[in-house]
């Protein structure tokens, strides 16, 4: 399967790198992602939605990599941090069977590192961060949804409704995130090593 990353997580990992020259840090970390997601109005809505001041986000973020970080006119290194978010975010998408890496999958591998200031200052400022990949996993499927539902039954407003006016629900939207294990179990079944059945 071809992987490739969608326009803003493409865009998010860029301007990070460049942030990092301009900052002129030796490495790039996620500190400069996480000022380059500041970047991205989706983002900032998000944060803002949870009433986090995103100018003093940045400012924080951007003390610290000055406090932290060695400077160097070189080219920055990509960091292990960087790295690793890169490649989970990759494999997330790719265990989902999708063929793009979304924001959702990035900011879930950012998510799984030990350890991360631009993550703690979100904390310290009083938002959980799985509350930020939650918003972005229901308007990922409530995207996919939207596009699935349109070309079956239109009502009013392009959407599907049943008597009342509610959205229909769609049965088997999990199905576009998950592999079903028991279908392919059910339908590709292998013996069991050792058993005569």
């Amino acid at each position: 399967m071809a992987m490739r990353l969608s326009e803003n997580v493409k865009h998010a990992f860029d301007r990070g790198a460049d942030i990092a020259k301009e900052m002129k840090s030796e490495f790039y970390v996620l500190e400069h992602l996480f000022l380059a997601l500041c970047e991205d109005p989706e983002f900032i809505g998000v944060l803002q939605d949870y009433s986090v001041n995103v100018e003093e986000y940045k400012a924080e973020l951007k003390a610290y990599i000055k406090d932290n970080l060695e400077t160097s006119e070189n080219e920055p290194f990509e960091s292990e941090s960087i790295s690793m978010t890169l490649t989970n975010s990759i494999i997330r998408a790719m265990s989902a069977g999708r063929e793009v890496v979304e924001m959702v999958h990035l900011l879930a591998s950012i998510n799984d590192l030990p350890e991360s200031q631009a993550l703690y200052i979100l904390e310290k400022m009083g938002l959980n961060f799985n509350d930020i990949i939650y918003e972005y996993a229901h308007s990922e499927k409530e995207d996919v949804e939207d596009e699935e539902e349109d070309d079956e039954h239109p009502g009013m407003m392009g959407g599907p409704f049943i008597m009342g006016g509610m959205p229909k629900p769609k049965k088997d939207a999990w199905k576009k995130y998950v592999v079903d294990i028991t279908k392919e179990v059910e339908e590709h079944p292998e013996p069991f090593v050792g058993r005569e059945e």
